[in-house]
């Protein structure tokens, strides 16, 4: 077997496709891995297709601007919205995140000590919480 990512496609995967394919003994049976099958490459093609046009606006920045100083507001731009923006997009939902497991990590603090109070010389000592600080620049 070959290590992740030695190998563009899972070979292994497909043989075992084949091996089920040959062993099937009805015509259902081969249609439903047919059409499990397909249905599965179909999902891995368009999630292909989708990075790859994700991807294609951030290639058209490998050409250099040259000296025209339009060219060159032009590359910055497209730097600035097909690079930076869709890279740091991922913090706002980090920062709605933190705020909601802050919230159910008191929630769970307070329902652990409630707990810990009902049982008799039960002392409960909690590790201490990372704190996360995220700006936006």
């Amino acid at each position: 077997m070959n290590p992740q990512g030695s190998s563009i496609i899972n070979d292994a995967y497909f043989a075992a496709a084949k091996i089920k394919i040959e062993a099937a003994e009805t015509c259902e049976e081969i249609q439903a891995l047919g059409n499990e099958l397909m249905d599965s490459m179909n999902a891995q093609l368009n999630a292909i297709k989708q990075q790859f046009a994700f991807l294609q606006p951030i290639m058209s920045l490998l050409v250099s601007p040259s000296a025209d100083l339009t060219k060159i507001v032009t590359w910055i731009e497209g730097f600035i919205s097909s690079f930076l923006q869709p890279y740091v997009a991922p913090v706002e939902n980090y920062i709605q995140q933190i705020a909601a497991l802050e919230a159910a990590i008191s929630d769970l603090e307070s329902a652990i000590m409630e707990a810990a109070s009902k049982i008799e010389s039960c002392t409960v000592n909690l590790p201490a919480v990372a704190q996360v600080a995220l700006s936006a620049g």
